[in-house]
């Protein structure tokens, strides 16, 4: 028998209350002033809790990078993780950009056990690393040694608990469906690039408008240097692609592993915020309650 390792139990309500309490111990990091490298470190920290749980290597590195809209990544060659740079350069987080971290954080770890369940399912499969530790462009999965060989050592043949939804995550992650994933990302990403060029664009043509507004120039200046054609134009360009940008995640969320990691996520974010609730009512209720005569 080659998998008495512990079974996966992020979907447990159990696993989500005990993330949810580990939550709610690190929010006065990024409630109140810190840096940005004990955010990093708390957020890490977070996300191993749940992978030691699960069995999974723990995530080596936590990085600030940008781009992430508020979110996380989790990058499985390099078994690091990253955190949305202007988020942990924040004096403070309102409530809802925590509850967005807080999801993000429980999604990317689900992202790495996913990875490590297709490892294991392909190891046994296999009976070797090999597919494991290939080039990605040589249809292996492109894993460090390391982990290669933690999943090696609980590795799951066919047949056995597990197999079959590791081979699942496989095929999504690095089979047939891993080149639709990275060309959906890919075309998100150049929409995203256009979008914020639009903007600026938007932004900067509406400045000279009242710039020239303010100096009272000709209409016939005012239109020739920054018509308002141009920016209605610009406008209807950004609606069709923010349209296209909203039909494209909608296919990304679509995806098996994605699906998967959105419901988990959602699930986490929603057992830390009931806790928050209690533990504020709790509180509050301490607060009014009279006080106990010696």
């Amino acid at each position: 028998m080659l998998w008495p390792v512990p079974a996966p139990r992020m979907y447990t309500g159990f696993a989500r209350i005990f993330f949810a309490r580990s939550a709610l111990a690190i929010k006065g990091t990024f409630s109140g002033p810190a840096t940005v490298d004990a955010r990093e470190a708390a957020l890490l920290d977070l996300m191993n809790q749940r992978l030691r749980e699960v069995g999974v290597p723990e995530i080596r590195k936590a990085t600030a990078a940008s781009g992430l809209k508020g979110g996380a990544n989790f990058n499985p060659w390099r078994w690091t993780s990253e955190f949305d740079k202007a988020t942990l350069e924040k004096t403070a987080l309102k409530d809802a950009e925590w509850y967005f971290l807080v999801d993000a954080t429980y999604h990317e770890a689900r992202h790495a056990e996913q990875v490590f369940m297709a490892a294991r399912a392909k190891a046994g499969a296999e009976g070797s690393v090999a597919t494991l530790t290939k080039k990605i462009e040589e249809g292996g999965m492109g894993l460090d040694q390391k982990i290669a060989d933690a999943a090696f050592a609980q590795r799951v043949p066919p047949g056995a608990p597990g197999h079959e939804e590791g081979i699942k995550f496989f095929e999504a992650l690095f089979g047939h469906s891993k080149e639709w994933r990275e060309g959906a990302l890919k075309a998100r990403r150049q929409l995203r690039t256009d979008l914020e060029k639009l903007e600026q664009d938007i932004a900067r043509l509406k400045e000279q408008r009242e710039a020239l507004l303010a100096k009272k120039v000709s209409p016939q200046t005012l239109e020739t240097i920054a018509p308002k054609s141009r920016i209605e134009e610009l406008e209807k360009k950004t609606y069709d692609l923010d349209k296209r940008l909203e039909n494209y995640d909608k296919m990304y969320r679509d995806l098996d592993e994605e699906r998967d990691a959105y419901r988990i996520g959602n699930a986490a974010r929603d057992e830390y915020m009931g806790l928050e609730r209690e533990t504020r009512a709790m509180a509050k209720k301490l607060e009014t309650a009279p006080a106990e005569e010696g």
